[in-house]
């Protein structure tokens, strides 16, 4: 299925049902909430596509959420872009 046709899908799916979803498309993390859809490819992450489903991505998630509930978008695209190893 060609990305954008995903990211449509995502979009109207979204605006229906109340959900933060993050998945993986043809190298894209994809991540949608309320209509809004961002996308940043995997290789511009320290993400591999075992790791994303291992938990590395779920506790980073769930730790900036405990600050910032209301925003899941933005706490799942900052987790996506949080590298541990600089702190």
């Amino acid at each position: 299925m060609p990305l954008t046709s995903v990211i449509e899908t995502l979009h109207k799916f979204t605006i229906s049902y109340p959900l933060t979803l993050i998945t993986l498309h043809s190298d894209q993390i994809i991540m949608a909430k309320a209509g809004e859809v961002y996308t940043i490819r995997l290789d511009h992450t320290n993400f591999t596509p075992l790791s994303l489903w291992t938990g590395m991505l779920p506790a980073k998630i769930a730790a900036l959420a405990t600050w910032n509930p209301q925003n899941l978008l933005d706490v799942a695209t900052a987790s996506i872009n949080w590298d541990v190893r600089q702190i």
